[in-house]
């Protein structure tokens, strides 16, 4: 056993010294800058390999192989079939008789012999020939099926993948794909119908027949519009020209990935591709549509357009997320809200509409408010936004002593855009206003459950609408590092971990030090006089100009116990948001959109054990098809995102200046709208029409677009569901009777106003 370990470890020894030895003259080769390596010669192929190696390479990478092959084949397979029957004496013996006989019988495999092309043709010898003939036919025949085959086949696939150049103008081209996908089509077709419909083009990195598919099994009706898909890259030039993005009259940029600014630099490198990656003279001229997701990446938007471009007339950004944040909070602070932007921003109905009437100028907007019988006056769109009284292009419910100036438009509600025209005044002598004003708002308790990645802007904005002195809970299940958040210790880290997420998003100045507590490593609040050696850490929070605190509390709002913990009785309104998928169980909106109905259900659940029936209940949802049910839910409001993100998108893709409309209506500062109590205008028993309230809310400095009437026939006044918001009302001179109430159950009017 020693010896063959002995002669083992020689072995390896002598190994390793071979190797070491192969190495240092590898080495001492390549330290010489000058030695040449010789390399293996390869050995040399026959005739047979050589025509085979090139076959392969020639029909794999000329296109017109196939053909040349097929050609070349039958020459061929003619030139034998002729030359055998020269020899035979066929024909005289004729070259190009022969050469036809050749041919036809290359061609056809069913030749008969009807006595032969020449003498002694019922020999075997010549039947024999004939047999062969009959084989080398039926060879080329199954070459030109089969090449005929692949190239119909190649055909059909073409078109089934829209291989072929898109040969539209004055279509909306859409770019990429995401949830709003559905609902922006839909409402492009709405928009579209009173035309006839026009072509609707889908660019997105995604298969063809998928898309195809997807809009005829989910869109019922598509109003005489045409649905082209095409899939490619929408950064890439053939692609887009091949979508006729030349001629297109408007393009949409949807965003696309989970990741905020990932998705958001994607779309800005779209704009770029559309702007400076084209050929000269195949730019677009239309104006282009940008879905962004955060909204610090709006100033960036406008710097992603070439040398040269116009941004601020040729960008549209639209900030997704940040509206329906917003929107979620104006509809929570005012029920009934989200029906009104639905109406407003949607096709069905009235809808915004811009003309110039040159019979206006010189008119004082307050006179040009009653000079449409079959529209209502919004605002207007200046000519010279430098010179305009906000400094802006476009205004609602601008002074009303403005004197309209050549080239301004009139911005109204109408049904149609030929459906109205100014006339005559409607104004009629006018009561002053019943002297009746608003409690003043009192501090609340307002509960907000799920998470956003946009949190902060929206406690931000809640912060604007709320009283002074309000309080605001924050529910969640947000578990940001995994951290074990049914541990006491866990949960107030997870929070901890919420305030510095918040604090880096934007809320940092409001961050207040003084406003902490002390907790050790129990979670207890308090120190323990015994134990002077216990650690503790000092924990700030935030304190708003119109929030004083805010309360955080890690708890899934879809388990009960969780809700009963937490004293809802004392809260004046709640909101469930829809996580996103990288902040929750949920995998997808379906999944998202029933946490929400749960949560819901059992908040509605507590609310009526515990007596709690004031409070207003609003849950925001992504899928459109949940509105089916939320009715059930109890819930006071609900908001639906990605449907009123669609409608604003294709608002401003029908008409780019809609796109300063959606900032006003938006913007803190300047008119917004809002749903009034009727008692600022209408005394009691007192009965008015439309012109009638449209002087009363002037005199407060407001505009009419409709009303929410809670007591006519089929409608509950306490069922927010059956509230229907018109706007536009069809007939303005008709009186009615109104009902003013302390409570939500009063009829409202929808108003501009700023406050």
């Amino acid at each position: 056993g020693i010896n063959a370990e002995y002669g083992a470890l020689n072995s390896s020894i002598a190994s390793s010294v071979g190797n070491c030895a192969a190495m240092a003259e590898y080495m001492s080769l390549g330290s010489d800058a000058n030695a040449e390596v010789s390399l293996a010669e390869i050995p040399e192929a026959d005739s047979a390999e050589r025509f085979s190696y090139w076959f392969d390479n020639f029909f794999s990478q000329d296109p017109m192989a196939k053909p040349i092959v097929l050609t070349a084949v039958n020459v061929m397979f003619m030139c034998f079939f002729a030359t055998c029957f020269y020899v035979a004496g066929s024909q005289g013996r004729d070259i190009s008789e022969n050469l036809w006989m050749g041919f036809t019988f290359a061609a056809d495999i069913a030749e008969t012999d009807h006595g032969g092309p020449f003498p002694y043709w019922h020999q075997w010898i010549f039947r024999a020939m004939n047999l062969s003939f009959s084989f080398g036919g039926a060879f080329v025949f199954g070459l030109v099926i089969n090449f005929l085959s692949s190239f119909i086949n190649a055909k059909l696939d073409a078109l089934k993948e829209g291989k072929c150049k898109v040969l539209e103008q004055g279509h909306t081209l859409i770019l990429g794909w995401n949830d709003r996908i559905l609902p922006l089509v839909d409402q492009l077709t709405q928009a579209n119908e009173s035309d006839g419909g026009r072509p609707i083009v889908i660019l997105a990195d995604r298969d063809k027949p998928g898309m195809d598919e997807y809009f005829m099994d989910a869109l019922e009706d598509t109003r005489g519009s045409k649905i082209i898909t095409r899939g490619g890259s929408r950064i890439e030039q053939p692609p887009l020209l091949q979508c006729a993005v030349t001629f297109a009259r408007s393009i949409v940029i949807l965003s696309e990935g989970e990741d905020a600014d990932e998705a958001d630099c994607d779309a800005i490198r779209c704009t770029l591709a559309l702007t400076a990656g084209l050929p000269p003279g195949k730019e677009p001229t239309c104006h282009i549509v940008v879905e962004l997701m955060d909204i610090d990446n709006a100033d960036v938007c406008m710097l992603g357009v070439a040398d040269g471009v116009n941004a601020a007339e040729v960008l549209v950004p639209v900030l997704a997320h940040d509206l329906a944040g917003k929107l979620m909070i104006q509809s929570a602070r005012e029920i009934g809200l989200s029906r009104c932007f639905g109406g407003l921003l949607c096709f069905e109905g009235s809808e915004c509409y811009l003309n110039e009437w040159p019979e206006l100028i010189g008119v004082p907007f307050r006179e040009v408010c009653f000079r449409f019988a079959d529209a209502v006056v919004v605002g207007v769109r200046y000519r010279n936004p430098e010179q305009s009284p906000n400094g802006r292009p476009l205004q609602m419910n601008p002074p009303h002593d403005y004197l309209i100036q050549y080239g301004d438009k009139i911005l109204v509600l109408a049904e149609d855009d030929n459906t109205y025209k100014p006339g005559e005044t409607n104004e009629q002598a006018t009561t002053p206003l019943p002297p009746f004003e608003l409690p003043g708002p009192t501090p609340e308790k307002i509960l907000m459950s799920g998470w956003r990645r946009d949190f902060d802007d929206m406690i931000m904005e809640l912060d604007k609408w709320c009283p002074t002195g309000s309080v605001l809970t924050i529910m969640s299940v947000h578990n940001p590092e995994g951290l074990n958040g049914l541990d006491p210790v866990g949960a107030a880290q997870i929070v901890e971990l919420w305030k510095e997420e918040l604090a880096s998003g934007g809320m940092e100045e409001y961050w207040d030090k003084t406003l902490y507590a002390w907790r050790d490593d129990q979670g207890n609040t308090a120190p323990d006089p015994d134990d002077p050696n216990e650690v503790f850490k000092c924990t700030g929070n935030f304190k708003m100009e119109n929030l004083n605190e805010i309360e955080f509390k890690f708890a899934d709002p879809t388990i009960r116990r969780d809700l009963e913990s937490i004293p809802l009785e004392q809260y004046d309104s709640a909101m469930v948001l829809t996580s996103e998928p990288e902040t929750t169980i949920a995998p997808d909106t379906i999944s998202a959109d029933s946490r929400v109905m749960v949560s819901l259900l059992l908040v509605r659940s507590i609310m009526s054990l515990r007596k709690w029936s004031h409070a207003t209940l609003v849950g925001e949802v992504q899928d459109p098809r949940t509105m089916s049910v939320m009715s059930l839910t109890g819930c006071s409001d609900s908001v639906v995102g990605n449907e009123i993100i669609s409608m604003i998108l294709a608002q401003c893709s029908e008409e780019r200046d809609i796109g300063y409309v959606v900032d006003d209506l938006f913007s803190p500062e300047g008119a917004e709208m809002h749903v009034k109590d009727v008692r600022l205008f209408c005394a009691p028993d007192e009965i008015l029409n439309y012109w009638d309230l449209l002087a009363r809310a002037l005199m407060r400095n407001m505009l009419v677009l409709g009303w929410i009437r809670k007591h006519d026939s089929g409608v509950d006044p306490h069922d927010s569901t059956t509230w229907i918001p018109v706007l536009n009302p069809p007939n303005k001179d008709e009186k009615l009777v109104w009902t003013g109430c302390p409570d939500s159950t009063g009829d409202v009017l929808i108003c501009i106003s700023e406050d």
